[in-house]
């Protein structure tokens, strides 16, 4: 049985061969919620930096909060939709597994267990430069001078747009591996699948976390 960190630095070294082993893992489920915990409460501490700092979210809101709270109110909510969207996707995953000829084999656990940490790395990408902008908002400077930088045409304004669309790329790429690797589908039905699932998440992360 291998430990957590062996899936979790094996999610980007070699994953389709770490979501097979952990396919094999008894405690697979409880290795891939504690992936998705540990993102959850990382994310759940930027978002404390951003609420003490008095920082409001830089891009529109679509729940009914008030701009000025939204971070103090998103520390309560931040981890619970984590969890949430994590079992929604592991739910879409294996009900359209089951759709046609060939139907998925795996469990709904062990899609729990390897969408853990399919979610997890990917959001690492985010979770870092978001990070850097509360550290550095807590050092002095002001969101209005963060905004400044980032909505000047130039290196950052790209750095920011780049690195949302790896996060996005490589979670869907590491959702394509853990289907095939837990469910054992075909190739296009695993694309299909993952791409539907990886959507889902991604939309439910963008209405809810800022």
């Amino acid at each position: 049985m291998k430990s957590f960190w062996y899936y979790f630095f094996g999610t980007v070294l070699f994953p389709h061969r770490a979501f097979r082993r952990l396919a094999d893992d008894p405690a697979s489920l409880r290795k891939g919620f504690k992936a998705l915990l540990l993102i959850g409460l990382l994310t759940t501490l930027t978002i404390v930096g951003f609420a003490v700092t008095g920082a409001v979210p830089m891009v529109p809101i679509w729940l009914s909060i008030p701009a000025h709270n939204y971070y103090f109110w998103e520390i309560f909510f931040a981890l619970p939709v984590f969890i949430l969207g994590w079992i929604l996707v592991a739910g879409v995953v294996q009900l359209l597994g089951q759709v046609g000829k060939v139907k998925g084999v795996g469990t709904f656990e062990k899609s729990l267990a390897a969408l853990g940490f399919a979610v997890t790395l990917p959001w690492f990408v985010t979770w870092i430069p978001e990070t850097w902008a509360v550290i550095l908002m807590m050092l002095g400077m002001s969101q209005e001078e963060l905004v400044g930088i980032l909505s000047t045409p130039g290196f950052w304004q790209t750095f920011a747009l780049f690195y949302q669309i790896v996060a996005v790329i490589w979670m869907f790429v590491l959702f394509s591996l853990a289907v095939h690797a837990i469910q054992k589908l075909r190739p296009l039905k695993t694309v299909c699948v993952s791409l539907i699932a990886a959507v889902i998440f991604v939309f439910m992360m963008i209405t809810v976390i800022r």
